[in-house]
């Protein structure tokens, strides 16, 4: 199985969108990808399946305030997980509080934020769209901080959607990596022929289940994963096959 490596084993701090319908697999290529070795995470989680289908120890919980009481207990321990449980509706309230909590503005020299005193952290989000929504309004923008000045505070952010056009744009525009699964909405492949071009689209669209197109930005290199997460082939945005001037920071782990 081919996965991300943290550069000197150091978390990377990273932007992650994986996009596909619902059941393509796109939550468990994140995990297998990138998050299966995050020692401090957050989940924000919409649905209520971390605990039951990734991380049947993480630590569940259902508000802001208990999130701020157990990070004080998180803070000694060198892994932990945290299952936050909270409706979309909440969000309103919640994004503001949230920002406070993780990801404070810098206001002086002396800048301090949680992530960065613990060595960092990853958050990830079953629903981008509820979290960062292409939408204008005052809870949506402290949402959209995380990813703006999110890498200062030592967080790394990835999220899973189902609409990658509904999702704010800077988000995806930040993205180090995109995962791209099959669909044939007309909608999402026009988002992918924005990103990269129609014929990688028509690729994307053509894949089988649960293999993905993990499109690399710095590289500007398409890698083509089957369900095991084994490259079986690179194309550039245009769609040509290629062989990459270097590898992506992967290792080889057992299965």
């Amino acid at each position: 199985m081919t996965t991300y490596r943290a550069a000197d084993g150091e978390y990377p701090k990273l932007i992650v969108v994986a996009a596909g319908p619902s059941e393509c697999g796109k939550t468990r290529a994140m995990e297998e990808l990138f998050l299966h070795d995050a020692p401090r995470r957050i989940s924000i989680d919409f649905v209520g399946e971390v605990v039951q289908k990734y991380n049947d120890d993480a630590l569940e919980l259902f508000s802001i305030d208990e999130l701020r009481d157990a990070l004080v207990e998180c803070a000694k321990h060198d892994r932990w997980h945290i299952a936050l449980c909270i409706p979309p509706e909440s969000m309103p309230d919640a994004a503001p509080r949230l920002a406070r909590l993780l990801n404070p503005a810098r206001t002086s020299s002396d800048h301090h934020s949680f992530p960065r005193e613990v060595g960092g952290v990853a958050i990830d989000c079953s629903e981008a769209r509820l979290f960062v929504p292409n939408m204008k309004s005052t809870w949506a923008a402290h949402s959209v901080s995380f990813v703006e000045r999110g890498r200062h505070n030592r967080l790394s952010m990835f999220f899973a959607t189902q609409a990658p056009q509904s999702v704010e744009r800077r988000v995806t525009d930040a993205a180090d990596h995109l995962l791209a699964f099959r669909t044939q909405e007309e909608a999402v492949w026009n988002y992918w022929r924005s990103v990269t071009s129609s014929s990688v689209a028509d690729t994307i669209a053509a894949l089988p289940k649960y293999h993905c197109a993990w499109i690399v930005k710095d590289e500007q290199a398409v890698y083509l994963l089957d369900a095991e997460r084994e490259v079986y082939r690179v194309l550039d945005y245009a769609g040509h096959d290629m062989a990459p001037a270097s590898p992506i920071p992967t290792e080889e782990v057992a299965p």
